[in-house]
Parts: C-alpha cells; structure tokens; sequence
C-alpha cells in the first residue's frame, strides 16, 4: 500500500504540474485580428486571427475586451471575461480533449480560484498560479483523493490521502 501511494504522489506531480499549452495564447496573436474584421469601440463583434482562432463577443479597440467566446483552432472553446486582448476574469475553458477548466484567469493563465476536471473525470480544486497548483487544493481520482498545500503544481506538505 505504502508503495502504492508513493507512486501515485508522483502520478499526483504530473497532473497537477502539467501546463494547459492550449489555454497559454500568445498576447501578440489575440491583439491582431485580420484586417476587415474589426468593429466599433465597445460593441459586439466577431474577430478572426491569424492562427485560426475566432472570436464572438465584446470588441473595443480592435480586441477582445468585455465577455465573449474564443475557439481556438485546435477546437478548444474559452467563455468568459476578456480585456484588452486577453483571457482575464472569470471563464470556462473546455478543452479538445474534453478536459475543461472553470474559473479565474489572469493575462491567459489559470491563476486564482478554479476547478480542472481531465478528461478521465480527475479533478483539482484549489488555487491556480501561472497554469499550476499552488496554495490549498484538493485532487480527486479514481482511486484516491488528496488535499493539502501544492507549490508549483506539486504537492508541498504532507496532505491528507483517502483511499475510495
């Protein structure tokens, strides 16, 4: 059994420490719509980029700024609070995979309060810096659950194992 745990604390690293390269978008591609595709100041409107991502939703300045819906090209589809170009506020990210994340974002990362559920119905629940685990979280898999302190998308102290 000790064995067993010892093992998955490292399984635990990988899922957690893992980044989500789809939701890291490069500020420089999200700022740049096509030409022809933008709209007035602070209205709605539809944005189209280079990479093959598109965008419906608020659109001031020529980006997206307000609440809106980005898809990605790879299929994996942001809602939620923009500004200035970026994923900012509050979202919900579902991936291509069927993964998803739903919570806080800042300048396209997960950081703050969230919940990632993987496509095999893992899940993590805590606080998010820069795309990994990082204050009080609890994970939830298919055989155990632990909750403890996580920094840099491991877990930090001895936490509290349950074996279902």
């Amino acid at each position: 059994m000790k064995k067993y745990l010892a093992m998955s604390a490292g399984v635990l690293a990988l899922f957690v420490a893992g980044g989500c390269g789809k939701c890291e978008r490069s500020a420089d591609t999200a700022t740049q719509p096509q030409a022809g595709t933008q709209t007035p100041a602070g209205a709605d409107g539809t944005l189209a980029f280079s990479d093959g991502a598109k965008y419906q939703g608020t659109v001031k300045d020529g980006k997206m700024d307000g609440t809106g819906t980005l898809t990605l090209a790879d299929g994996s589809k942001y809602s939620g609070d923009v500004k200035n170009g970026v994923m900012e506020g509050k979202g919900t990210l579902v991936f291509a995979d069927g993964g998803k994340y739903v919570g806080e974002f800042r300048n396209n990362l997960r950081t703050g309060k969230g919940v990632q559920t993987w496509a095999n119905g893992d899940t993590y629940d805590g606080e998010f810096v820069n795309n990994k685990a990082e204050g009080t979280g609890a994970l939830a898999m298919k055989v155990f659950s632990i909750v403890g302190e996580f920094r840099n998308g491991r877990l930090h102290a001895a936490g509290k194992f349950l074996i279902r």
